[in-house]
């Protein structure tokens, strides 16, 4: 598969759409451009993982109930705090 796109004056590419889709690249993702010779390059793709897809690979040692507790501790200590501020 081959397309055609124009270089900007700042050295910008848009990657066409068909390029795009056939290499599975998406937003966030890296490019190495490697020369072949001085009119010829290849190109890689380094795909990136948001860092929203690692949430659940981790297992919290702590249960639910637990973390209640500790909310509630924290609630109550900055309240105190808080209290304790305004007094001085």
């Amino acid at each position: 598969m081959s397309a055609k796109t124009k270089i900007t004056s700042k050295g910008q590419v848009t990657i066409p759409n068909e390029i795009r889709k056939a290499m599975n690249m998406e937003e966030g993702d890296y490019l190495i451009f490697e020369t072949k010779s001085e009119y010829e390059a290849t190109v890689k793709v380094i795909k990136t993982k948001p860092l929203s897809s690692l949430l659940g690979a981790l297992q919290s040692p702590a249960n639910s109930t637990e973390f209640a507790e500790i909310r509630k501790t924290a609630r109550s200590y900055l309240a105190d705090h808080k209290t304790n501020a305004k007094k001085v």
